[in-house]
């Protein structure tokens, strides 16, 4: 089964970080990402720019409300994320307590979308959508087959503009898990990350010629809240 590792925190020390601070943090980075290799188990991931870059659309009272800054004002902001896979939630939660930062998971739908992903990523600026959802709302059958048709025929729309990646559904709030290292404890508890309304509930990967068009491209998602995220890209 896949899962999502999301990387959170405070980006205070990150943005005051020298150069041989951040070297040691990347190098730790390389060698997380080697032993998801050797198990096989690593699908993907990326690390987004700051949350200061973002740029948050909400769709509300048949308006749509476009702003700076990331979708909650809190202290601890999602950094970037990895996509691993597990045989189960158990395996997943070691692969967490492994990585360099605070993680909170999830478990993916899986919905058999990988073969549309390009074998080459088309030129442009990579942005994650990361889209917001009412959480532990119910929805009937009809809902779900109703909101996947509109996923789909988003898509369709990406795929035909040459914009799509990636994209990734999560699994209700009962997978999450939130892996947290106060010193020298690691602290595990079942759970949401923020205790918010609005909760994540998965992203599209996309590339765009500018932020004009991600927002333009995200402004089409058919859901409440998205937040636009740069991609860090890195040369060499």
């Amino acid at each position: 089964m896949k899962y999502v590792l999301f990387v959170y925190g405070d980006e205070k020390p990150w943005a005051d970080a020298g150069a041989a601070e951040r070297e040691a943090v990347y190098a730790q980075w390389g060698a997380y990402e080697s032993l998801l290799t050797e198990h096989g188990a690593r699908r993907g991931g990326n690390e987004l720019a700051a949350s200061a870059t973002a740029t948050t659309i909400r769709k509300q009272d048949g308006q749509v409300l476009i702003t700076d800054g990331p979708f909650a004002e809190t202290v601890e902001q999602i950094s970037g994320y990895m996509v691993v896979e597990a045989a189960d939630q158990a395996q997943a939660v070691e692969f967490a307590k492994a990585q360099p930062g605070e993680v909170f998971l999830r478990a993916v739908h899986d919905y058999g979308l990988d073969h549309l992903a390009p074998a080459e990523a088309p030129p442009g600026v990579r942005y994650t959508l990361l889209v917001y959802g009412p959480g532990g709302q119910e929805t009937t059958p009809e809902q779900a087959a109703a909101s996947a048709q509109e996923h789909y025929a988003y898509i369709e729309l990406l795929l035909a503009r040459g914009a799509f990646l990636d994209t990734v559904a999560l699994q209700g709030l009962d997978t999450a898990a939130l892996v947290r290292k106060p010193g020298v404890e690691v602290l595990i508890t079942h759970g949401p990350f923020a205790e918010t309304v609005e909760h994540l509930g998965g992203y599209y990967e996309i590339v765009a010629k500018d932020l004009d068009e991600a927002i333009e491209l995200a402004k089409a998602l058919p859901e409440p809240v998205v937040e636009v995220r740069p991609v860090v890209e890195y040369s060499g």
